[in-house]
């Protein structure tokens, strides 16, 4: 397995400077704002004893508590996983951990916590990319992504069921769609 990072924006064919960074509602603006502020406060939730907790729970939730799953659903070739609502990027990196360095994660928020996450993966020795975008315009061409992890953040956007329809297009077939609302 090849542990080279590649760029998943480039593999995407995704110019950053081409995405809109507005907010297709007034609600998505409070969302972006809110979440912004929460994520900005790492001393909230980065304690060893929430961190263990957090990905103990995520392994439960997305793994049947199988610590095991997640690397069989992630063997074989390199893999585009897309962190839909990524925030700071803490459940992706509890989540994902060493998986990161054989795999192209590509973050996306449609807050400025993308800034916080892009620092938590470097702080962390992990190379990822991270979009300013909302859900519901993603510039992620169709069957493209091997896996999509969305970890409570669909029912934050303007419909929930239209965010799942419109993620569900960039999976790739095979590919596996990970969310809790």
């Amino acid at each position: 397995m090849d542990d080279r990072f590649v760029s998943a924006l480039k593999l995407l064919g995704i110019n950053q400077a081409d995405v809109s960074l507005l907010s297709k509602s007034a609600e998505q603006s409070q969302t972006r704002d809110a979440f912004a502020f929460k994520w900005a406060r790492r001393d909230t939730y980065e304690s060893p004893a929430v961190s263990t907790n957090m990905r103990n729970w995520l392994i439960e939730r997305y793994c049947n508590g199988d610590s095991d799953q997640l690397a069989r659903w992630l063997d074989g070739d390199r893999k585009i996983i897309l962190d839909a609502g990524c925030g700071s990027g803490h459940s992706g990196l509890l989540l994902f951990g060493d998986h990161l360095k054989r795999h192209d994660y590509l973050g996306i928020d449609i807050s400025s916590a993308v800034d916080v996450a892009r620092v938590r993966f470097a702080e962390a020795g992990y190379e990822a990319d991270f979009l300013q975008s909302d859900l519901l315009d993603l510039p992620v061409p169709d069957a493209s992504i091997d896996m999509i992890f969305s970890e409570g953040v669909l029912h934050h956007t303007d419909s929930t069921e239209g965010a799942i329809k419109s993620l569900s297009t960039k999976l790739k077939l095979g590919g596996r769609f990970l969310f809790y609302v």
